[in-house]
């Protein structure tokens, strides 16, 4: 045995033994053992080996194609499909996602604290809240009051709800015909930057627009997504802990008139889908695509069984 194979067959066992250890430490956190000390230990564990697996793979995927010489002649080793896709699976994060239709606003925002806590804490995975408000106002850390143009009762009068949020941002409305997704999701201990989730953000809603046909792009300077006649998806999002709540809100079927009530974010003009397309779109073939592209930029494995569908015919 060369010094070269002996290197090898260690780089396999140590990762074939960190994938034991994800599961036996998963295992412990998921399956709700209420040990007070075994199941901190349990999550510390997990944080340590889940970055180990990450890059020992990455250290085993290239030594597949490392030449190697042995014996005086140069071989290269293919790695064939099944060893991409138990490596690209070994390497995905869960993404529970809960498709909850119609919510109000007020009840969304307990949800998302239940969530945050839940994944702060390692009793639930990351997760991607996808939810449809009736008419409402939001009012973020940069905004205030006067970003909204009709007195607070005559909104009230219109069945409209006005919130302050401590998400990042001005004033936006959310309402009927609108995607809004709360991402509650965990960036440590490789995502820690706050910019840079805010434009995968806004990657996702590209490649989402994109699967539509519509050319969607970012403006330097401000946070959204833009088409050529306005404004499409607006982002605002608070992280605590390096866990994230808020989010986005893409405006697909949305009654566009409900902006003319406020000065949204930095005051640019709005569109939707169908205002682009020129017809009504399926609100849940957008949520498809919406989580399709979370998992592609986010790196994650969603459990949406939609989206399972959809990755087995790609296969």
């Amino acid at each position: 045995m060369t010094v070269a194979d002996f290197f090898a067959g260690a780089e396999l066992a140590l990762l074939l033994l960190l994938l034991v250890l994800r599961f036996l430490v998963w295992a412990i956190v998921t399956e709700g053992i209420d040990s007070t000390v075994t199941k901190p230990a349990a999550m510390i564990s997990f944080k340590v080996v889940s970055p180990a697996i990450c890059l020992n793979v990455k250290l085993f995927l290239v030594s597949f194609y490392v030449k190697r010489i042995s014996a005086g002649e140069t071989r290269a080793v293919r790695m064939t499909p099944k060893h991409c896709v138990w490596l690209l699976w070994m390497n995905n994060r869960r993404l529970m996602v809960k498709r909850l239709g119609r919510v109000a606003y007020g009840k969304a925002l307990a949800l998302q604290k239940e969530t945050e806590h839940a994944v702060q804490t390692g009793q639930q995975p990351d997760t991607l809240l996808l939810v449809e408000h009736p008419h409402t106002m939001t009012i973020g850390r940069r905004g205030d009051s006067s970003g909204v143009l009709m007195p607070r009762e005559s909104l009230e009068a219109r069945g409209v709800e006005i919130f302050e949020t401590n998400r990042g941002g001005k004033v936006t409305y959310h309402g009927d015909g609108q995607v809004v997704g709360y991402p509650i999701i965990n960036l440590s201990p490789d995502r820690e930057d706050v910019h840079r989730y805010v434009r995968d953000l806004e990657e996702v809603l590209i490649r989402t627009m994109h699967e539509f046909q519509i050319e969607a792009f970012r403006i330097q300077g401000l946070t959204g997504v833009h088409t050529t006649q306005g404004k499409v998806a607006a982002i605002g999002v608070h992280i605590a802990r390096w866990v994230t709540t808020h989010g986005f809100a893409l405006n697909v079927n949305t009654d566009l008139t409900y902006f003319d009530l406020i000065v949204a974010c930095e005051g640019e003009p709005v569109t939707s889908m169908r205002r682009l397309l020129g017809r009504k779109v399926d609100m849940t073939t957008v949520e498809d695509a919406i989580i399709w592209h979370f998992s592609e930029v986010f790196n994650m494995a969603a459990d949406d069984s939609r989206y399972l569908r959809r990755l087995k015919s790609k296969r």
